[in-house]
């Protein structure tokens, strides 16, 4: 996958691959390439949840072989990108468990010595 800017980003968002890589990732050339693919924000909200949902990461895991300028850099590009277009309030499902398992008990009863008894 040979882009490095709004390609990654729009990938990363929708799951599809965009015509077209801008190096520019303000808001505005964003919303142009995800209007271009035939996005709206509702529709991305959809299926951000949807995938969230289902158990399938999003924002979608990028193919091996993109060309990332850093990790950090990627990672705070996408998040600034996520939080200018609204979807950092995608609701997370609620947990399907229920009780803690053995182990999980085990830790919860582990405290110091010095904390004394608990409860």
């Amino acid at each position: 996958m040979p882009w490095t800017g709004t390609g990654l980003i729009i990938y990363a968002l929708t799951g599809e691959t965009p015509p077209t890589d801008p190096a520019d990732t303000t808001p505005d050339v964003i919303r142009a390439c995800l209007d271009d693919l035939g996005w709206s924000l509702d529709q991305l909200r959809t299926h951000a949840e949807n995938c969230r949902m289902s158990d399938i990461p999003w924002p979608h895991p990028l193919p091996a072989g993109a060309k990332l300028p850093s990790p950090a850099q990627w990672y705070a590009a996408l998040t600034r990108v996520i939080a200018d277009l609204g979807l950092d309030s995608v609701r997370l499902p609620p947990s399907r468990r229920t009780t803690l398992t053995n182990e999980e008990r085990r830790l919860m009863a582990d405290v110091p010595p010095h904390h004394g008894t608990v409860g």
